[in-house]
């Protein structure tokens, strides 16, 4: 251990680690694979610190009982910076609103649609269905000698 670099440092005067992100991803992005191999629990455990706590810039308050992920951005956010405004998502919902107001989708097309998705994985497994009946018939078994 002597002489060795920690994977993450920690903070000058605490015994925490120091992730310089409140994002999992960017945190795993920067770690290069062989080292994800080689400390694979202390990743693991960093990342998992890193998702349980709010991905406001400087707020370290944890998501794990009340937490909320954000439908645009898909990060997770306290109770505190879970509303769109208040955590920079606030122009995207603005637009998202607007264009559902303007151009709303009839709840005819909506059933529709998901009538259509229902038929489709129907007709999915009744060939798949089909195709395992025929790949199990035994070859020869239609041949007349």
């Amino acid at each position: 251990m002597l002489g060795e670099k920690k994977l993450f440092p920690t903070a000058s005067g605490s015994k925490k680690p120091n992730y310089g992100t409140n994002s999992s991803a960017e945190l795993i992005k920067n770690i290069p694979s062989d080292v994800v191999e080689n400390n694979f629990d202390e990743v693991v455990k960093a990342i998992k610190t890193v998702d349980s706590t709010c991905d406001f810039e400087k707020c370290k308050t944890k998501t794990n009982l009340i937490g909320q992920d954000c439908n645009l951005c898909k990060k997770r956010f306290c109770f505190k910076h879970n509303l769109p405004e208040i955590h920079g998502c606030g122009n995207a919902i603005k637009k998202e609103e607007r264009k559902n107001f303007l151009k709303p989708v009839p709840l005819k097309t909506i059933r529709a649609e998901e009538e259509h998705t229902k038929a489709k994985g129907r007709l999915d497994s009744k060939l798949k269905e089909m195709q395992e009946t025929r790949l199990a018939k035994a070859p020869g078994a239609g041949k007349k000698k």
